[in-house]
C-alpha cells in the first residue's frame, strides 16, 4: 500500500483503461485533491508504463484558477514521465470561468467526453488496444 502522507484524498483514484491511466475528478475539488491526483498518476504512469493520462472533469462543479493550474501541472508532470496527457468532459460554464480568468491553456489537449479522449489516445499509438 502507497503511503500519499498529507495528500490522502480517498475520492480520488485512478485506473488502467485499455494502456491509459484514467481518473475521474469528483464533484468538488477537497484541499488536497490536486496533490493526490499528482501522486497517483505518477505512479500509475510509472508502474504501469502508461503513455496515456485522461483526467475526466465531467462531473467536477466548480474549478477555480488555482484548482486549474495546480491540474495543468500534474499533467506536465506526467509529461515528463512519458505520457500524453488530456483533460476530458470540462463544463462549458468552467471552461468560460477559465478563459474569463485569462488561464494559460497553451497545449492543453481536451476531448469534450471520456470515449473521444479515449479514441484520440488509441488511435495516436498511446496505450494499447485490447
Amino acid at each position: 500500500m502507497v503511503d500519499y502522507g498529507d495528500d490522502y484524498d480517498a475520492s480520488i483514484g485512478v485506473t488502467l483503461v485499455r494502456g491509459c491511466v484514467v481518473s475521474t475528478l469528483p464533484a468538488q475539488l477537497g484541499p488536497n485533491s490536486i496533490n493526490a491526483l499528482r501522486s497517483r498518476i505518477m505512479d500509475a504512469v510509472q508502474q504501469h508504463r502508461a503513455q496515456a493520462v485522461l483526467v475526466d472533469c465531467g462531473m467536477l462543479q466548480v474549478m477555480d484558477s488555482v484548482e486549474f493550474a495546480d491540474l495543468r501541472a500534474a499533467l506536465v508532470t506526467a509529461g515528463l514521465l512519458g505520457a500524453r496527457s488530456m483533460v476530458v468532459g470540462l463544463r462549458p460554464g468552467i471552461v468560460a470561468h477559465l478563459i474569463n480568468a485569462d488561464v494559460d491553456v497553451v497545449g492543453l489537449e481536451t476531448a469534450l467526453t471520456l470515449e473521444v479522449g479515449l479514441d484520440r489516445m488509441l488511435a495516436a499509438g498511446a496505450g494499447f488496444k485490447s
